[in-house]
């Protein structure tokens, strides 16, 4: 019950800061989301992001970290992609 409330208390600070949510994403603690003003961050259906040690399936203790760092720079993420402890950093398109 406090994974749900957390993950949808995450779900909506994505969203505030302009991350494009699909369907049934499942964010296991908290991710670093950082969009910058024109560019896109987009997450689909069934996308599960692990970001406790907990919800790590080898162990690792990092937050998944999303981050564009300019105009243009596109991160996307497909149906069913399971991330854990990741950073990607985009760029340019």
């Amino acid at each position: 019950m406090r994974q749900r409330l957390l993950s949808s208390i995450w779900k909506a600070e994505a969203r505030i800061r302009g991350v494009k949510l699909g369907d049934r994403i499942v964010f296991n603690g908290r991710p670093y989301l950082y969009k910058f003003a024109g560019s896109k961050i987009v997450i689909h259906d069934g996308v599960c992001l692990n970001s406790t040690l907990r919800s790590n399936p080898i162990g690792c203790s990092r937050p998944v970290s999303l981050r564009t760092m300019r105009p243009g720079a596109e991160i996307i993420l497909g149906k069913g992609v399971g991330l854990s402890s990741t950073a990607i950093c985009a760029a340019v398109r």
